[in-house]
């Protein structure tokens, strides 16, 4: 079991002002500066200048960066809400002109629905985003926690990169799996030189997991065997098909195999009917699967299927 230290006051190794140097301007830690903060990760009750004027150049240094990454993000013609609790004029200053509404904290909750809304009726253009947008999503279902899904999808986006080379394309791929899957792992072990956006998508691909026609390519590799649940008549000791408490059906009885059967065309019924309602028209799946007989599957597939290996 992971042991726990929570984090709490004062100058400990487990105190917040320990575990959030992250946030705090580098020369509020040095105690031979004259911004030194004794500790504190606030400035409020500071005793000079130096100690408020490093929290604020931090902040409009991280607010320049955060500003020039959503510029690239968002499409023309998009928005960006910012609901703070800072009413200051220092922070109206540096937001200027872009700055639609600041709401103290009292009117934060209350008031943020009636200003996304009159924002949104007023301002947004659907009509332009989405003439504007080069982006490639991709989804990997049943991701687990790598590293093979990491090399597959690199080569998804280095196939459709090598194929539309005179066009500049984005790539965002959606990692996904059930959601007791490790995504922390997932995430920490994402590869640095990696050509694409990544995100986690947390469900089962038993069912709707995306927007309706928001994806170019869905991929998924030795996952979409795996059942969305264990037919009952299988755990039944009374019914012919009881298994006897096991998970597969290597030395089962016919009545097994196509109970068996049964669920796994249930449960594909959903998935094509899930994925084709989130994929774009003229989009692709692949799927690899371990099966070792395929006359079934492919009796399953029909036509839809390209190629079997």
């Amino acid at each position: 079991m992971t042991t726990s230290f929570p984090m709490n006051a004062g100058d400990d190794p487990y105190s917040y002002s320990k575990n959030s140097h992250l946030q705090i301007p580098k020369e509020l830690l040095d105690k031979k500066s004259p911004s030194w903060n004794k500790g504190l990760i606030h400035y409020i009750g500071a005793s000079n200048i130096e100690v408020m004027n490093a929290y604020v150049a931090q902040f409009e240094k991280d607010m320049e960066m955060f500003f020039n990454a959503r510029a690239e993000e968002i499409v023309p013609g998009g928005m960006m809400i910012l609901n703070s609790p800072q009413l200051s004029e220092r922070l109206l200053k540096f937001f200027g002109s872009s700055l639609m509404d600041l709401v103290n904290e009292k009117e934060l909750i209350d008031g943020s629905k009636d200003m996304v809304r009159d924002a949104i009726i007023g301002k947004l253009d659907v009509e332009v985003m989405l003439s504007s947008s080069h982006t490639f999503r991709i989804i990997e279902l049943g991701c687990s926690t790598g590293p093979n899904t990491f090399h597959a999808m690199q080569h998804v986006v280095d196939v459709v990169k090598e194929k539309y080379h005179n066009i500049i394309l984005e790539f965002q791929v959606f990692f996904s799996d059930h959601v007791e899957n490790d995504f922390n792992t997932v995430f920490r072990s994402l590869p640095i030189d990696r050509s694409y956006y990544a995100s986690g998508v947390p469900g089962s691909f038993h069912d709707r997991l995306f927007p309706t026609r928001s994806i170019h390519f869905a991929h998924s590799s030795c996952a979409i065997h795996w059942l969305s649940k264990i037919p009952k008549e299988l755990l039944d000791a009374k019914s012919p098909t009881w298994n006897k408490g096991l998970i597969h059906y290597g030395t089962s009885n016919i009545d097994v195999v196509n109970t068996y059967i049964a669920q796994f065309e249930m449960d594909m019924e959903i998935f094509f009917n899930s994925r084709a309602e989130e994929i774009v028209p003229g989009g692709m799946m692949v799927f690899i699967s371990p099966f070792s007989s395929y006359i079934r599957l492919v009796e399953f597939f029909g036509s839809s299927i390209l190629w079997i290996w």
